[in-house]
């Protein structure tokens, strides 16, 4: 081969690879201007090859970028030949806006005793926007971290100040309740001295009006108190072993105190003449809570059903009433805490009776439904697993 068919052959290489589609190159003179650039490169730019030649590179790029390319090439003689090849990440910025991010291979070179700089382009795009991303993200996660520490100690700082509050209501309100109790006592053992007392029906209707917000205050506290110690896990499910038909007849005779007459309870166990062990108290609270519940938001002249039977080691409970129901659309929200129904703000209540009532549930393994339509009323379904004695 002649020497000039070996130069010719040279050149095509040379000027194959400089038109690569798939890598982008650049060479600049000294002062930084373009010389000669490849049709990749240009597409970086968003500009044609023609329209580059001489144009200074700092032309695209933003200010910490031209800051980076000029500390390279006013260095480039002090630095040893290793030192020489360097990559830098610049950022190109297009006309439209669709900034470009790349990293550039640059070495420089002496032609004719001129000083030049080549470059080899990389297009790091894509993996700039995904670490944008990843930035993003772990920044989203650290606010909603921090949000989330910060709620946890307004919760404590709450839950304290409800604890200390209804502790310190709850002496006072014993007293009056133990009061009250105690004329009623004497009212009904005094009978034919009391009625000779003038006003005495007037009388005996405000202690009955008494006694009653006396015991709504007294569920209040309760309930605060006891989803205090949910929430810190404080209540442990503690079983014992108990009679179950002597409890639901206990207990229908108790819970005459918490439906408003004249309000009827209709109250039905069947299968119900066994000994189970089970958590007697949190069944207790959990029959009180949905009874309460059903009175409150059902007119005085309806009646509220309690049924429940034993089935392959299993209670079932419902408890359903005739009263306003609850609207489709926030019977996702009925378990959380103070959630109240649009129609029922305006009657009394915390909105933490049925969140503690599912918890209860919870701590004792079961299961709490429900089926409720406007203006027709609530079924609340209850599953509890107990061992046969």
């Amino acid at each position: 081969m002649s020497k000039t068919q070996f130069d010719i052959e040279h050149v095509l290489k040379l000027e194959a690879v400089f038109n690569n589609p798939l890598a982008g190159l650049i060479i600049l003179n000294k002062n930084g201007e373009v010389e000669s650039i490849n049709q990749a490169m240009a597409d970086e730019l968003g500009k044609s090859q023609n329209s580059l030649e001489g144009v200074p590179i700092k032309n695209f790029l933003n200010k910490k970028s031209q800051e980076l390319l000029n500390d390279y090439m006013q260095h480039s003689a002090e630095k040893s030949e290793d030192e020489k090849q360097e990559t830098i990440e610049l950022q190109i910025n297009r006309s439209e806006r669709n900034d470009r991010h790349i990293e550039l291979a640059l070495s420089d070179t002496y032609i004719r005793k001129e000083l030049f700089f080549i470059g080899v382009v990389k297009d790091i795009t894509p993996e700039k926007a995904l670490q944008k991303k990843l930035e993003e993200q772990k920044a989203e996660k650290e606010r909603i971290k921090a949000n989330l520490e910060k709620e946890q100690a307004l919760s404590e700082l709450k839950n304290r100040f409800v604890s200390m509050a209804s502790h310190e209501f709850r002496a006072p309100l014993a007293g009056l309740l133990s009061s009250v109790n105690l004329i009623d006592r004497y009212i009904t053992n005094s009978k034919n001295h009391w009625e000779k007392f003038p006003y005495h029906t007037h009388i005996e209707k405000h202690l009955k009006i008494l006694k009653r917000a006396l015991h709504n205050l007294q569920s209040i506290l309760n309930e605060f108190l006891s989803i205090g110690k949910l929430e810190a896990g404080k209540l442990e499910s503690q079983t014992q072993i108990f009679h179950l038909g002597d409890f639901f007849h206990t207990h229908k005779e108790q819970v005459n105190e918490i439906i408003a007459p004249p309000q009827q309870l209709n109250y039905n166990c069947m299968h119900c003449d066994i000994k189970v062990e089970m958590d007697k108290t949190f069944l207790h609270n959990i029959l009180n809570n949905l009874i309460s519940n059903a009175s409150k938001y059902s007119p005085k002249d309806t009646t509220i059903n309690l049924k429940a039977h034993t089935r392959n080691n299993k209670l079932f409970i419902t408890v359903k009433d005739q009263g306003m129901g609850i609207p489709a659309e926030q019977q996702t929200k009925i378990f959380d805490h103070f959630f109240r129904a649009d129609n029922v703000t305006n009657l009394q209540g915390t909105g933490l009776g049925l969140t503690i009532t599912k918890k209860y549930v919870q701590l004792m393994n079961g299961r709490l439904t429900f089926e409720s339509q406007e203006n027709k009323g609530t079924q609340f379904n209850v599953e509890l697993p107990f061992k046969s004695v």
